[in-house]
């Protein structure tokens, strides 16, 4: 093992840039779910599997994309355009999107949803900067 002290990777940094593509947009997006605003995204904090000895890890991020609270109809037309907009301003990085019903803070309905998707490895660095 390398006497380099090991900086762990930022858990926030990922999640702000990820934010700020989806704002660049145009798209609502948010960390905390009491914001979630429709039409609009809400960033899950990310699952992580850590590599042995590694200092970094695999991240899955999951992101709830949330359409209007319409009709079930113009839901659907809403989510379509939506999910175009949040795929294209990341990049396309999810390969897939599983629908989920999201009930209102109040309640009082169920919002469409879509939840999407994807791993990345997030890298330590040492002392200098340099991956580890």
């Amino acid at each position: 093992m390398s006497s380099a002290l090991i900086t762990a990777p930022s858990l926030l940094d990922p999640l702000e840039e990820i934010l700020g593509k989806l704002e660049v947009a145009g798209v609502r997006a948010t960390i905390e779910i009491k914001d979630l605003n429709p039409p609009g995204c809400y960033l899950a904090p990310p699952d992580l599997e850590f590599r042995f000895r590694q200092g970094d890890y695999t991240a899955t991020y999951t992101l709830l994309v949330v359409a209007p609270n319409t009709s079930r109809r113009q839901q659907y037309a809403a989510m379509a355009e939506l999910l175009a907009v949040v795929n294209g301003a990341l990049g396309y990085r999810s390969p897939s999107a599983r629908p989920v019903d999201v009930p209102t803070n109040d309640g009082t309905a169920v919002l469409l949803g879509y939840e999407l998707s994807w791993s990345e490895r997030v890298r330590s660095t040492n002392n200098q900067g340099d991956p580890a």
